[in-house]
């Protein structure tokens, strides 16, 4: 074989090894997200906040926002990587989010565990985010807060 042609073969191997590294880690990935979604999903209401009912959160969430909605789900490192290399460890959080009809969206960012430990322990609620079109958002430390605060963006809304 000549030289250019075993050059040829090495970088083709080359690239096939780091293309099925990449699908490896994008798979580990999807099913880590998979996990903290269902977890999420699965999770009582009760189990965030004892005063609220037993049902499933998503349903509590969307029966207290708005019934018929959809939730947005996403899975992120809770806004805490700042790029300094610092940190050597992230939380993992999950992201609820819905939209109402008349542009109002609540976000219910839930921790499910850590980046290089995977989705263990007990969720607990990470943070709440509530805003209408173009305000700034508001952030609420209990999950009973939010029907006060989605009436009240209504009425500042309707004035």
């Amino acid at each position: 074989m000549t030289k250019s042609k075993s050059l040829l073969v090495r970088q083709g191997m080359f690239v096939l090894v780091v293309l099925v590294l990449v699908g490896f880690v994008n798979a580990q990935t999807n099913s880590r997200d998979k996990t903290a979604i269902e977890k999420i999903k699965n999770l009582s209401a009760s189990q965030l906040d004892r005063e609220l009912p037993s049902i499933r959160f998503p349903m509590w969430l969307v029966e207290t926002v708005e019934k018929g909605q959809e939730i947005e789900w996403e899975v992120n490192d809770c806004g805490e990587q700042d790029g300094s290399g610092r940190r050597t460890d992230f939380p993992i959080c999950v992201d609820a989010t819905v939209k109402t009809q008349d542009n109002i969206t609540v976000s219910v960012c839930i921790v499910v565990g850590t980046y290089k430990r995977g989705v263990f322990g007990r969720p607990e609620l990470w943070g709440i985010w509530i805003n209408a079109d173009k305000k700034q958002p508001q952030v609420l430390m209990d999950l009973k807060q939010i029907p006060k605060h989605i009436l009240a963006l209504r009425e500042e809304n309707n004035n």
